[in-house]
């Protein structure tokens, strides 16, 4: 008995949102979504890192370096390489190590970065979508 009336209370409490209102917050999370993704393409590589990796792939490869030089804009995992054979790891289980490591941080904020866009893209079109119908009524 009592837990009809707390579901009888919950939706006395629930407001719909107006057209107007479910398409401002449409577009607004349509925009944070977009806002996401363009963050998301950000590697989070330092200028420091980029010229320390650009140094060590020219001091590494010399004339053939010019194919690689875009992977230290670009690949967090190569930078990690780079600074792992500029710090003189003794392995290659060091080196594949430092790869790794940094590989899985830039994983995980991928990971959350498309979560996010998704869940915000996927609000932001049904509301976009149920603020439209609602103006054509």
């Amino acid at each position: 008995m009592w837990v009809k009336k707390l579901y009888i209370n919950r939706e006395a409490r629930v407001k719909k949102l107006s057209p107007k209102n479910s398409l401002i917050i449409g577009v607004v999370l349509l925009v944070l979504s977009a806002l996401i993704y363009w963050k998301s393409q950000d590697p989070g590589i330092s200028s420091a890192e980029q010229a320390a990796c650009e140094k060590q792939v020219l001091a590494n490869y010399g004339n053939s370096a010019d194919a690689l030089i875009g992977q230290c804009k670009t690949s967090v995992g190569f930078v990690a390489m780079m600074q792992a054979q500029s710090g003189g790891a003794g392995s290659a289980r060091d080196v594949a190590q430092a790869i790794s490591s940094a590989n899985q941080g830039d994983f995980g904020g991928h990971m959350i970065y498309m979560f996010l866009m998704g869940l915000s893209l996927a609000l932001g079109l049904g509301l976009l979508i149920n603020g439209i119908k609602g103006m054509k009524k």
